[in-house]
């Protein structure tokens, strides 16, 4: 086989797994291939692979290209090297978007740098103005010492931000405050990066920060929290750089968290209007509002994100960023778990909104009223459309004869590669309508009908401000700030206008005016209490991508201190990225006519290309993480995150709001049930229960146990076609309760099997359901199903004491290093720590350690899941790497068992490696991590279950004849139902009504010669590769398939068919009736047959979009 086609062999495996994996050596041979598999597997993995932008990284030498000679400032001063305390992220100069990207200080993107573009970036002014709060804020934040204590990932630290101001401000006590704090914001603005800025490093001395900065990747590099190295050099913190390292991480989460969701937040979006509802401590760093709709803790570093739009990028987007900036910081140990993933973890948790309807979306997180949230895929897909909508894509030059904001887009929009482009991507203004519609669960009438009146009442309001501004500043600076004599100053003056804009909608954001909407609500300043806002129209976080490049010298910033506009005129003009002002917003019509220079280039969302040359628009980078999935489609079923044996456990579990769904839990084994028209799925169902739900009114799609001839729904996920995945568990359950009647066969949520309770009444509607023997389901009343999901980290399941038959999911992660085991639960951010010894043939458990008690149970509970994997690794060595682990919290622990290879459930464990003869080499790794298996029965042991699978595939095919479970396993030695249940489809061995039969689709050669990298179907969120294959799958990560279609041999395009009930196939009969004639009408590859002709108005109402429109008023002048 050619170098070429084990690569494309990599690389389709590892795109078909979503693995970890480098697809660099592929893509670089790929272009010189004439395959046509070579030219569409490269753009597979770019949609796959979000990493849009080229960094540098800040520790490399810079390039003599590289090097700038300008003014004493960041934006553009004297530059021949880089470093991580000093410097802000910078692109490479293969970065698709140029020199641009949202954390650039020339783009004008990120709230932080504001101004930097001409020397002022507003995170130097911030600084500044927090000294006048820190100590205020010190008082706050002692207050909530007792809360510190028990939550160490934000920092155990006595020491404020106001102790460090004092120290610092000794130091130069021979100085003037005002003179000494005017040196210090001349620092800020010319030798202080990013890094320093998001650890709180703002008082301390510039030889401070790089020791802290050399401390910092060091015990990146270290293998573990809790290693001797690491503890020793968090000690070296306070006496290198003058900070401990608990008051550095308390200030990066403080910082970083409003950073993040910035990043994540929809572009057309403002901050967060609402707590996000985690409770305690986690209110004050998760969001600017307390539970109380307070300004929280940390309000203050949230402040500069909350009146701008955000990025609309992923998550992965932002670390892929940070990685390539500081490779020895970002490096996938434990310090970026520390500082990034938790973070990002916190905020996927919160239920803070970003509604401009703030008060009403408060008391009833509509989806019609919020517009989604950040995790929300939709809700940053539709940032795309606003930004056409409001004419970003239209050069400065091109906005004469345009008209405004666009509700729907213009005919000749939609004609264009950008118009076709968006309309693919979202519902362009309103519901799509017709047979090509796609809904969403905000993109409905209502939610339309509110945000397009507000949009066009926002929209007018905002130009009556600009208008405002723009005498103001006529009045201070004199008309020639906005005219000009010769191209270049008429280019100037448009630049100074847009930025006239851009502070126009910062103060009307912040400054409250009496302007309505058309619901005739007031545009306030953004708060929770606010009965509508303004959008940020023109402060996007995406001007890299939507904005245009343009001259000015006119600079401004809001100034808290006065809660006023403040504008300075710069004698050299300077060069910012800036959204277009469409022409109802230009308040002098001469500007109009005024003639400035022409584009050079298209807004980067149109002009960008990957290096396949793709549009990131149209290839979906600019959404990679915003692809949604269709209403109704549900594919994985949801296990709750915890497991709790004793009820007083809950109250150690954080996040829940205190309404709990109390259900008991059903017996039988769990389905996804749909009944759509006279067809139901799946059909292993009895002809009994579907019967029965062929009866019901409407389409449907229950959470269900089926037990027999008896199905128990816990669950409604689709009512009458509508989708309810998104609604609060309490509806769902209610509407389940309410509308659906319980037969002899189905049966529905009644008070002998559910109730609702709070937390005092919890136990009390625990007794009197959970009975002997039985299981709880324990659900938080607000929690929505997240489709996609393995987990639920808002569901709880109650289990009873002793009972180590069932086998209760979720299973962990396992990292194993030297004698200590790492167990990972999915959705939850606490690790557990298993330490012992091992001497080569078992290992002694001498602790169990977690922050939460409730975990460290459930894991000694499931020692016989996981153990025997971590066995395995232990024995076969793959622990002698080293390893990042995460911090080790307190709590409780249990101790004293003993794992062997003799013991039950551990012999020949799945990963074993009995049948390898020479053993395959890999890169070196610094750990190995495996998803957990279920554990097998005697008869399965090993890799006897390939023989025997094998085996029962020859003799179903001998016998030439269909067989049901219990016939097989009488013929067949060794065979158990277990067995034909997780490995029968591998095999090509699959059931139907009841019996088994061989898979004509997959031929014998390949089951009878080919080696299996055979899945553990048992494990409810994922599995493991047996055999040899636990080398290729482990290094990277765990590997999941959760979905059929994933497995070796499932055909992609036969999605669920096996489950279906074929629709008949009829024959088209025509008959002759004297109704008119008939019209055939054909439209490229589309053709329609119309008998009898239609009118012209029910033509139209079939249309996918409707007829471009302008719904907004002129604005008079």
């Amino acid at each position: 086989m050619s170098d070429l086609s084990r690569k494309r062999t990599d690389a389709v495996i590892a795109t078909l797994l979503d693995a970890d994996y480098d697809f660099s050596e592929y893509l670089s041979i790929a272009k010189q291939s004439e395959n046509p598999l070579d030219m569409v597997l490269p753009q597979m993995i770019e949609e796959k692979i979000d990493q849009p932008y080229k960094m540098r990284d800040l520790e490399s030498p810079m390039s003599v290209a590289s090097m700038t000679i300008g003014s004493p400032y960041m934006a553009g001063q004297t530059k021949v090297s880089t470093n991580i305390m000093d410097d802000w992220p910078m692109a490479e100069p293969s970065n698709p978007y140029g020199e641009h990207h949202p954390l650039s200080l020339k783009s004008g993107s990120c709230p932080l740098l504001h101004g930097g573009q001409h020397g002022e970036p507003e995170y130097a002014h911030h600084l500044i103005e927090s000294a006048k709060m820190l100590k205020e804020n010190s008082l706050h934040e002692k207050s909530l010492a007792h809360l510190h204590r028990n939550s160490p990932e934000y920092g155990n630290s006595p020491v404020s931000m106001h102790d460090l101001y004092q120290k610092d401000r000794q130091r130069s006590a021979f100085m003037d405050e005002g003179e000494w704090l005017e040196e210090k914001r001349q620092e800020f603005m010319t030798s202080f990066g990013m890094l320093p800025y998001l650890f709180g490093l703002d008082w301390n001395t510039p030889n401070h920060r790089d020791e802290f900065g050399e401390i910092l990747q060091q015990m990146s590099a270290e293998e573990s929290k809790d290693s001797p190295n690491s503890k020793a050099m968090m000690n070296k913190f306070q006496e290198k750089s003058g900070i401990t390292w608990d008051r550095a991480l308390r200030s990066w989460k403080s910082r970083f968290t409003p950073m993040a969701e910035w990043w994540t937040r929809p572009a057309d979006r403002h901050g967060p209007v609402s707590s996000a509802n985690l409770g305690d401590l986690d209110d004050h760093y998760t969001g600017a509002w307390d539970g109380e709709n307070q300004k929280s803790l940390n309000h203050h570093w949230w402040q500069p994100f909350l009146h701008w739009g955000g990025v609309g990028r992923s998550k992965d987007s932002l670390k892929d960023l940070l990685k390539q900036s500081y490779p020895s910081v970002f490096n996938g140990g434990w310090v970026e778990q520390e500082l990034f993933d938790s973070v990002l973890a916190k905020l996927e948790q919160s239920l803070h909104h970003n509604s401009h309807f703030p008060r009403a979306a408060t008391q009833t997180r509509s989806p019609a009223l919020t517009g989604g949230t950040n995790s929300d895929r939709y809700t940053r897909k539709r940032g795309n459309w606003s930004a056409v909508s409001n004419q970003a894509h239209l050069h400065p030059s091109e906005v004469k004869g345009q008209g405004g904001r666009m509700t729907v887009p213009s005919d000749a929009l939609l004609m264009s590669s950008l118009g076709r482009a968006m309309a693919a991507h979202t519902d362009v203004g309103n519901p799509k309508k017709g047979i090509y519609r796609e809904d969403h669960p905000s993109s409905v009438s209502d939610y339309w009908k509110l945000h397009n009146a507000h949009f066009k009442d926002a929209d007018m309001a905002l130009g009556d401000n600009i208008s405002k501004v723009t005498e103001q500043v006529i009045k201070q600076f004199g008309p020639e700030v906005l005219t000009g004599t010769d191209l270049e100053s008429n280019t100037i003056a448009r630049g100074n206008l847009q930025q006239i804009a851009q502070a126009a909608n910062m103060a009307a954001m912040r400054i409250e005016n009496k302007s309505k909407n058309g619901n005739g609500q007031i545009i306030q300043p953004i708060s929770p209490m606010a009965q509508s806002t303004m959008p940020p129209t023109y402060l996007a976080g995406n001007n890299d991508v939507w904005g245009h490049e343009m001259p000015a010298t006119l600079a401004w910033r809001f100034d808290p201190e006065q809660n006023g506009l403040r504008f300075d005129l710069k004698d050299t003009p300077f060069k910012t990225l800036q959204r277009t002002v469409h022409e109802n917003h230009i308040p002098l019509p001469s500007m109009l006519d005024a003639e400035i220079k022409p584009k050079e280039r298209d807004v980067y969302a149109m002009s960008a290309t990957s290096p396949y040359g793709h549009s990131h628009l149209v290839s979906g980078d600019l959404i990679k993480a915003d692809d949604y999935e269709p209403t109704g489609v549900f594919k994985t079923m949801i296990e709750p995150a915890h497991t709790i044996y004793d009820l007083e456990d809950i109250a150690s579990l954080k996040g829940f709001s205190g309404g709990w769904a109390v259900q008991k839990m059903p017996k039988g084994k769990r389905h996804l049930v749909e009944k759509k028209g006279k067809r139901v799925s799946p059909m292993s169902l009895s002809s009994k229960i579907k019967t029965d739900l062929k009866k019901i009114q409407g389409d449907a799609i229950f959470d269900a146990y089926v037990d027999g001839d008896t199905m128990v729904a816990v669950d409604l996920l689709l009512h009458k076609g509508t989708d309810l995945h998104l609604e609060p568990l309490e509806d769902r359950l209610d509407a389940l309760r309410t509308l659906y009647d319980s037969t002899e066969h189905l049966h529905f949520p009644s008070p002998n099997n559910y109730n609702s309770a709070d937390n005092d009444g919890l136990e009390k509607t625990v007794l009197s359901l959970k009975e002997k023997g039985e299981n709880l389901l324990l659900r938080d009343l607000t929690s929505t199903f997240i489709k996609g999901r393995s987990v639920h980290p808002k569901w709880i399941r109650f289990v009873e004491k002793g009972n180590i038959s069932k086998q209760y999911p979720t299973t962990p992660h396992i990292k194993v290093k030297h004698n200590d085991i790492t167990l990972h639960y999915p959705e939850i951010l606490s690790p557990v720590f298993v330490k012992g010894k091992y001497d080569g043939k078992g290992y002694d458990v001498e602790s169990i350690e977690c922050e939460l008690p409730s975990l460290v149970k459930h894991a000694s509970h499931q020692m016989p899941l996981w153990g025997p994997i971590a066995l395995s690794l232990l024995k076969e060595g793959a622990a002698g790497g080293g390893g990042g682990g995460s911090a080790a919290g307190g709590g409780s622990s249990a101790g004293g068992s003993s794992l062997s290879s003799n013991s039950a459930g551990t012999h020949s464990a799945l990963h074993s490696v009995g049948r390898r003869k020479k053993r395959r080499k890999f890169n070196t790794i610094k750990s190995i991590i495996l998803r957990a298996p279920a554990i097998t029965g005697d008869e399965e042991k090993g890799d006897s279950v390939d023989d025997t699978m094998k085996h029962t595939r020859r003799y179903i095919r001998d016998k030439e004849v269909s067989m049901t479970t219990s016939q097989l396993c009488s013929a067949l030695k060794g065979l158990s139902p277990k067995m034909l249940e997780n490995f029968g489809n591998e095999y090509g061995i699959e059931e139907k009504d009841g019996k088994w039969t061989v898979n004509e689709a997959i031929d014998d050669d390949i089951i009878e010669n080919f080696v299996y990298p055979r899945m553990n179907g048992a494990s409810p969120d994922g599995g493991a590769w047996s055999g040899m294959q636990a080398d290729l799958t482990a290094p990277r990560g765990p590997t999941e398939l959760t979905d059929e279609e994933n497995t070796t041999f499932a055909d992609p395009k036969n999605r669920d068919l096996e489950d279906e009930e074929q629709e008949p196939i009829l024959n088209l009969t025509i008959q002759e009736k004297d109704v008119g004639p008939a019209e055939l009408q054909v439209d490229g590859e589309r053709a329609v047959l119309r008998y009898p002709e239609k009118t012209p108005k029910e033509i139209a109402n079939e249309q996918d979009i409707e007829p471009a429109s302008r719904s907004e008023a002129q604005r008079i002048a």
